[in-house]
Protein backbone atom coordinates (compact mmCIF):
# COMPACT_ATOMS: atom_id res chain seq x y z
CA UNK A 1 0.00 0.00 0.00
CA UNK A 2 1.17 3.52 -0.59
CA UNK A 3 2.30 5.60 2.07
CA UNK A 4 -0.05 8.36 1.44
CA UNK A 5 -2.91 6.15 1.53
CA UNK A 6 -1.93 4.98 5.15
CA UNK A 7 -1.41 8.21 6.08
CA UNK A 8 -5.17 9.25 5.01
CA UNK A 9 -6.30 6.60 6.85
CA UNK A 10 -4.33 7.38 9.98
CA UNK A 11 -6.07 11.06 9.68
CA UNK A 12 -9.03 10.06 9.15
CA UNK A 13 -9.10 7.42 11.94
CA UNK A 14 -8.09 9.68 14.08
CA UNK A 15 -10.05 12.44 12.63
CA UNK A 16 -13.28 10.31 13.86
CA UNK A 17 -12.36 9.51 16.96
CA UNK A 18 -11.62 12.81 17.70
CA UNK A 19 -14.44 14.29 15.82
CA UNK A 20 -16.81 11.53 18.02
CA UNK A 21 -15.13 12.44 21.71
CA UNK A 22 -16.07 16.10 21.22
CA UNK A 23 -19.36 15.11 19.78
CA UNK A 24 -19.64 12.61 23.26
CA UNK A 25 -18.39 15.79 25.09
CA UNK A 26 -20.66 18.09 23.98
CA UNK A 27 -23.60 15.30 24.36
CA UNK A 28 -22.50 15.19 27.91
CA UNK A 29 -23.11 18.70 28.43
CA UNK A 30 -25.98 19.32 26.89
CA UNK A 31 -28.26 16.41 27.29
CA UNK A 32 -28.98 15.21 30.82
CA UNK A 33 -30.00 12.05 29.72
CA UNK A 34 -26.64 11.44 28.08
CA UNK A 35 -24.57 12.40 31.01
CA UNK A 36 -26.81 10.06 33.08
CA UNK A 37 -26.47 7.49 30.47
CA UNK A 38 -22.84 7.72 30.29
CA UNK A 39 -23.24 7.78 33.82
CA UNK A 40 -24.45 3.73 34.37
CA UNK A 41 -22.67 2.56 32.17
CA UNK A 42 -18.77 3.78 33.42
CA UNK A 43 -20.02 3.60 37.13
CA UNK A 44 -19.45 6.97 36.90
CA UNK A 45 -16.49 6.83 35.73
CA UNK A 46 -16.91 6.35 31.59
CA UNK A 47 -15.93 9.72 30.56
CA UNK A 48 -12.63 9.92 32.91
CA UNK A 49 -11.75 6.29 32.53
CA UNK A 50 -12.45 5.82 28.66
CA UNK A 51 -12.76 8.67 26.53
CA UNK A 52 -9.66 11.00 28.49
CA UNK A 53 -7.23 8.50 27.57
CA UNK A 54 -8.14 8.26 24.01
CA UNK A 55 -8.59 11.41 23.60
CA UNK A 56 -5.45 12.15 24.57
CA UNK A 57 -3.81 9.32 22.81
CA UNK A 58 -4.97 10.58 19.42
CA UNK A 59 -4.35 14.44 19.19
CA UNK A 60 -0.51 13.68 18.73
CA UNK A 61 -1.17 10.90 16.42
CA UNK A 62 -3.44 13.77 14.37
CA UNK A 63 -0.48 16.14 14.10
CA UNK A 64 2.10 13.85 13.50
CA UNK A 65 -0.09 12.62 10.59
CA UNK A 66 -0.40 16.29 9.34
CA UNK A 67 3.27 16.04 9.28
CA UNK A 68 3.91 12.88 7.31
CA UNK A 69 2.09 14.27 4.03
CA UNK A 70 5.05 16.39 3.69
CA UNK A 71 7.81 13.84 4.09
CA UNK A 72 9.22 11.00 1.54
CA UNK A 73 8.46 7.26 2.13
CA UNK A 74 11.04 6.67 3.66
CA UNK A 75 11.04 9.34 6.53
CA UNK A 76 7.40 7.64 6.67
CA UNK A 77 8.86 4.40 7.08
CA UNK A 78 11.01 4.97 9.76
CA UNK A 79 8.63 6.82 12.22
CA UNK A 80 5.82 3.89 11.37
CA UNK A 81 8.90 1.38 12.94
CA UNK A 82 8.86 3.42 15.94
CA UNK A 83 5.02 4.40 15.86
CA UNK A 84 3.88 0.55 15.38
CA UNK A 85 4.92 -0.64 19.21
CA UNK A 86 4.93 2.80 20.66
CA UNK A 87 1.23 4.24 19.66
CA UNK A 88 0.00 1.30 20.94
CA UNK A 89 1.84 0.61 24.19
CA UNK A 90 0.72 4.45 25.02
CA UNK A 91 -2.54 3.88 24.49
CA UNK A 92 -2.84 0.64 26.96
CA UNK A 93 -1.11 2.83 30.02
CA UNK A 94 -2.81 5.75 29.43
CA UNK A 95 -6.34 3.30 29.56
CA UNK A 96 -4.81 1.23 32.56
CA UNK A 97 -3.68 4.20 34.77
CA UNK A 98 -6.95 6.21 34.29
CA UNK A 99 -9.20 3.00 35.14
CA UNK A 100 -6.66 2.04 37.92
CA UNK A 101 -6.98 3.19 41.52
CA UNK A 102 -5.34 6.47 41.79
CA UNK A 103 -1.95 6.33 43.93
CA UNK A 104 0.34 9.42 44.76
CA UNK A 105 3.72 9.79 44.64
CA UNK A 106 5.65 10.23 47.79
CA UNK A 107 4.94 11.34 51.11
CA UNK A 108 4.45 15.15 49.58
CA UNK A 109 0.55 13.60 47.90
CA UNK A 110 2.34 14.71 44.51
CA UNK A 111 0.22 14.05 41.26
CA UNK A 112 -1.62 10.53 40.53
CA UNK A 113 -0.12 7.55 38.18
CA UNK A 114 -3.29 8.93 35.54
CA UNK A 115 -1.72 12.30 35.50
CA UNK A 116 1.50 11.39 35.08
CA UNK A 117 1.31 9.39 32.29
CA UNK A 118 -1.76 11.94 31.11
CA UNK A 119 0.86 14.68 31.01
CA UNK A 120 4.01 12.62 29.79
CA UNK A 121 3.57 10.39 27.53
CA UNK A 122 1.78 12.08 24.52
CA UNK A 123 4.05 14.98 24.29
CA UNK A 124 6.71 12.57 24.90
CA UNK A 125 5.03 10.42 21.77
CA UNK A 126 5.26 13.71 19.66
CA UNK A 127 8.36 14.89 20.93
CA UNK A 128 10.19 11.78 19.53
CA UNK A 129 7.86 11.14 16.48
CA UNK A 130 8.99 15.33 15.22
CA UNK A 131 12.47 14.06 16.24
CA UNK A 132 12.46 11.17 13.85
CA UNK A 133 11.18 12.65 11.13
CA UNK A 134 13.42 15.80 11.29
CA UNK A 135 16.59 13.82 11.38
CA UNK A 136 15.74 11.46 8.91
CA UNK A 137 14.31 14.01 6.57
CA UNK A 138 17.37 15.42 7.55
CA UNK A 139 19.71 13.20 6.53
CA UNK A 140 17.96 12.31 3.19
CA UNK A 141 17.95 15.82 1.90
CA UNK A 142 21.83 16.27 2.49
CA UNK A 143 22.95 12.51 1.81
CA UNK A 144 21.95 13.25 -2.42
Amino acid sequence: MNHKKIIWVLLIVSLLILGGIFGIALADYFLPSFHDFLYRIGDGNFVEGKIHPVFFAFLPLLFVTSILFFVRRETFLAWAKFAAPAFPLMLVVLLYTHNNVPVTGGWIGGPTDDQLATVFLPPLFLIISILIIGIKSWKLKHSK
